[in-house]
């Protein structure tokens, strides 16, 4: 699947609407960060809400959640 193609679909939010969490795993110097900014200022003009984590801090708010239940 094309880039193009991957930011069209991504952009659809249809993912955030089932309720799935957008994880974006690419290699260092893919512009992850500029692709998940530009997708979050997207969906906050759409309503959305937005939060954006590294995946260290992702894991360590995951587990710390864990020992709170």
């Amino acid at each position: 699947m094309n880039q193009e193609k991957q930011l069209n679909i991504s952009k659809q939010h249809s993912w955030v609407d089932e309720c799935l969490t957008l994880i974006i795993m690419v290699p260092t110097g893919v512009e992850k960060t500029h692709f998940s900014t530009a997708l979050g200022i997207h969906a906050i003009e759409q309503g959305y809400q937005v939060s954006f984590l590294s995946m260290d801090r992702l894991i360590y708010v995951l587990k710390s959640r864990e020992y709170v239940r």
